[in-house]
């Protein structure tokens, strides 16, 4: 992967009343799982939450598929996602991680 950093912002949609499940699912993640977030060439990962909208933004190269592809194939990383599946509407992340909902990006201060 190159050095090369593009940013990346997605949405998602919880069922109703699962935020507070959907913030302790990430609080209790377990260090090897944060790893795994890195070792993929993902970073500034960052999640905010209104109620139950998920808005996120990470950096990574120029395939973020391949990247999210690669995290969910990681050791455990399957183990943690999957308790969070429940937490999303229908539609949103079916096959996990390579269905979000990309942003298009429309401006940005250098």
């Amino acid at each position: 992967m190159n050095s090369r950093r593009a940013r990346y912002c997605f949405v998602l949609h919880l069922n109703p009343g699962q935020g507070p499940r959907y913030d302790q699912l990430h609080r209790d993640m377990e260090p090897r799982h944060r790893m795994a977030v890195a070792a993929c060439g993902l970073h500034n990962y960052t999640l905010f939450r209104d109620r139950d909208l998920v808005v996120g933004y990470v950096e990574a190269g120029d395939d973020l598929l391949a990247a999210l592809a690669e995290l969910e194939a990681s050791d455990g990383f399957a183990d943690w996602a999957s308790g969070s599946r429940e937490s999303f509407a229908t539609g949103d992340a079916p096959g996990g991680l390579s269905g979000l909902q990309l942003c298009r990006e429309i401006w940005h201060v250098e």
